[in-house]
This record gives C-alpha cells, structure tokens and sequence, in this order.
C-alpha cells in the first residue's frame, strides 16, 4: 500500500473537528466587527481600489489615522474592485476564526 493510500485513509477515519464553544463564537463574533471597521475599502480613482488597514488602537475615523502619517496604516492595491473586496473578506474571516481560536473554550 502506498503511502498516499494510508494518509488518505488516515484522514477519512479521523474524528470530526469540535465545535466551537460559546466563548469562542463570541470572540470571533466581536473580532469580525472589529476587523469589518479596521480594513476600509478607497476607491483611488477609476482604476485603483485601495485596502487600507489600520492598527487595531486606530479604527476611528479616517482622519484620525491620516494625521497618524503613512506609517500608521498598511495599503493593498488592487486594480478592480471586486479583488479588493474578495481579499478584503477574506482577510476579515481570517482574522475572526484566529481571534475565536486563540479563546478559552
């Protein structure tokens, strides 16, 4: 039997992953509203969409972050919107289950 085979099966017959507690979902629930206002999404002009990621104390208003300097923040170019929002998504769930997992269960 190859090894790819016995991974494969080794895989198949593990147990289901837990679910996640309470505790956990409420972490990830407050790291999802938390990270939504964190990444802002900037329409540059008609071919340059901007992510831009504040630090976690600086997630009040633009300005605020601006006055900071460009150091205060991180940029992601993007030329469409429709990538700046996928990566954006993505960056938030991310984010979100890591804050969950990190939790007490």
């Amino acid at each position: 039997m190859s090894t790819n085979r016995k991974a494969l099966r080794a895989r198949r017959s593990a147990p289901p992953p837990p679910e996640p507690t309470e505790n956990q979902m409420d972490e990830a629930l407050i790291a999802f509203e938390r990270a939504k206002v964190r990444y802002r999404l900037i329409q540059i002009h008609a071919a340059m969409f901007v992510v831009r990621v504040l630090p976690e104390m600086l997630s009040g208003p633009l300005s605020f972050s601006e006055a900071m300097g460009p150091d205060a923040y991180a940029d992601h170019r993007f030329t469409d919107e429709a990538s700046a929002r996928q990566w954006r998504e993505r960056e938030i769930i991310r984010e979100a289950i890591t804050a969950g997992m990190r939790a007490k269960p």
